[in-house]
């Protein structure tokens, strides 16, 4: 019986030391979340205590097809150019996810402020004018093969293709009545 006593103040030690672990461990995850929502640039949903954890987000490449630059552009912009990195860090960021003839548009400039600012808008004098995306699509239409083709996976296939096509005008302010003329013969 005079051991209990002992005993008790022991336990009560060991449960303070095990309460102040806890809070330590907690802390140091809150902190890691904290860490990990400012490199994401979101939130971990109020209450610090529970996050999503998200899949990496993977960019896609981009090698000069215009019908793809608006989606590549509006993804890196969502993703890098509005982050809080270092210019110099975007642009880098901006040349490794370039290929072909994208890469090459803008293969002679240096990783500089300045030529951030350069490589965007070559990129978008290039490859984001509105008038030579809708052209490429139109061409895109004209050029499909599969007329008289009695296959149905394949004329499933063009039909997926053609309204690819026609929905990328259509977000583009292009009705059908606009080239409906183009398409006729």
């Amino acid at each position: 019986m005079e051991e209990l006593p002992a005993e008790l103040d022991h336990a009560a030690a060991i449960y303070d030391n095990a309460g102040a672990v806890h809070k330590r461990a907690t802390k140091l995850l809150l902190s890691k979340f904290s860490e990990d929502d400012k490199l994401s640039g979101g939130s971990s949903g109020g209450s610090g205590t529970s996050a999503v954890k998200l899949p990496k987000l993977t960019l896609p490449k981009f090698s000069g097809d215009v019908t793809k630059f608006q989606e590549f552009y509006d993804q890196f912009s969502a993703t890098i150019e509005k982050s809080e990195l270092p210019t110099v860090s975007k642009f880098t960021y901006l040349k490794n996810l370039l290929e072909g003839e994208a890469k090459s548009s803008i293969e002679g400039l240096t990783l500089t402020e300045a030529n951030y600012k350069t490589a965007c808008k070559l990129l978008q004098d290039r490859f984001g004018r509105k008038e030579l995306i809708i052209f490429s699509h139109i061409q895109s239409l004209l050029s499909l093969e599969g007329q008289g083709s009695n296959d149905l996976a394949k004329l499933k296939g063009i039909q997926d293709q053609v309204l690819v096509h026609v929905h990328s005008l259509e977000s583009l302010g292009i009705d059908g009545n606009t080239y409906v003329m183009f398409l006729s013969p």
